[in-house]
């Protein structure tokens, strides 16, 4: 079962390793050492963590690395958010293991791991949708200022100054100030 879960492991990092960077290819061969533990020396893992054991914390997370990854691949990352999201649901798992060390209280421990983990990517996920949305909207309004500032300029035969270009375009002379600022940034 052992060589069994290694070949998973090595199918699943060559399968979606196409899409990530060199770094993160490491870590897929990283995740291919990793031999699980049997369910009664995971169970041992958990009474040590509660019992104050960290080296248990390390061991826990090694062996819920390729969970990890494997509850990503049921979010749906993206290829271009993948790597960033078994990151999350990594770290989220490492805090919520040092949480529970030396806590004694005894839990529905893979459940609540992998609720941890899946919760953790999921509000990255809805984050990183979010900037990108907001990047889509900045590259937006500055293509209408761009664009509206061109048409004002041959209207008037003159540079718009910003507060025509405000009343042109309805966006504030602040907003405008930042939009223009930015582009100048990029030239």
């Amino acid at each position: 079962a052992i060589e069994n879960s290694g070949q998973k492991n090595q199918a699943a990092s060559q399968q979606a390793g196409q899409y990530h960077s060199p770094l993160f290819q490491m870590y897929l061969r990283e995740l291919e050492q990793i031999t699980p533990c049997v369910p009664q020396e995971e169970e041992l893992l958990y009474r040590q963590l509660i019992a104050g054991d960290k080296e248990a914390v390390h061991k826990l997370s090694d062996q819920w690395l390729p969970r990890i990854y494997k509850i990503a691949k049921e979010c749906a990352a993206g290829p271009k958010d993948f790597a960033d999201a078994v990151q999350e649901g990594n770290l989220a798992v490492f805090l919520v293991l040092n949480d529970m060390l030396g806590s004694g209280e005894y839990t529905d421990f893979k459940l609540v791991l992998e609720q941890t983990a899946k919760e953790a990517m999921e509000e990255y996920l809805r984050e990183a949708a979010a900037a990108e949305d907001m990047d889509h909207s900045l590259l937006a309004k500055a293509a209408l200022v761009h664009e509206a500032k061109k048409f004002l300029a041959q209207e008037l035969q003159r540079m718009p100054a910003i507060e025509e270009l405000s009343q042109y375009t309805k966006i504030s002379v602040e907003e405008l100030e930042d939009l223009l600022a930015l582009s100048k940034d990029d030239n």
